[in-house]
């Protein structure tokens, strides 16, 4: 069967090698979070290439139009996938800050005579939060801003914190702070 030569896949066996090198690197240097998505849309795309390849009909500007559509989606959805393991770290950096407030509590009662269930003010902590972060040790707050409540039992989850990351963390993961 005879193409005319604008709708000629004559080398694009060659070309597709070519691309495979360069799939491969993209792949090496994507970040963990968008190694699932990126494969899901590097598969897709070569799958169209492959068919419109098989039925005669690749061409150039074809290819390079599922080749720009591919970095368009690939930037959409990475970016909001990046965003999302950005929210679940920032979740894990305040359930850091309640960890490194209950430990300073229980330095702060022991070198006091103290018990853990008493009373405690920032003030009285300030010099066991020497290595927190500078809101956590200054204004008690979390990696989000919000004030921790903390009282004879303990800092707890602040609420706006809890709705915050709601959707992102697992069931039962504010549990040890509520």
């Amino acid at each position: 069967m005879n193409l005319p030569p604008s709708t000629s896949t004559r080398g694009f066996g060659l070309r597709a090698l070519l691309i495979l090198p360069a799939v491969l690197v993209v792949l090496a240097l994507t970040p963990a979070p968008l190694q699932k998505p990126v494969e899901g849309l590097i598969m897709a795309s070569l799958l169209t290439l492959w068919a419109f390849h098989q039925t005669g009909g690749l061409t150039r500007k074809l290819f390079l139009v599922v080749l720009a559509a591919t970095a368009l989606l690939l930037a959409y959805f990475g970016g909001s996938v990046l965003k999302q393991e950005s929210r679940r770290e920032t979740a894990a950096d305040c359930k850091q800050d309640l960890r490194t407030l209950d430990i300073a509590i229980a330095q702060w009662a022991a070198e006091n005579d103290k018990r853990t269930d008493e009373p405690v003010t920032l003030a009285d902590l300030r010099s066991y939060l020497q290595k927190a972060p500078p809101a956590l040790r200054e204004r008690g707050e979390d990696a989000l801003g919000h004030a921790i409540p903390f009282d004879g039992k303990g800092p707890h989850v602040p609420a706006a914190t809890k709705e915050a990351t709601n959707g992102l963390v697992e069931e039962g993961y504010w549990a040890a702070y509520n």
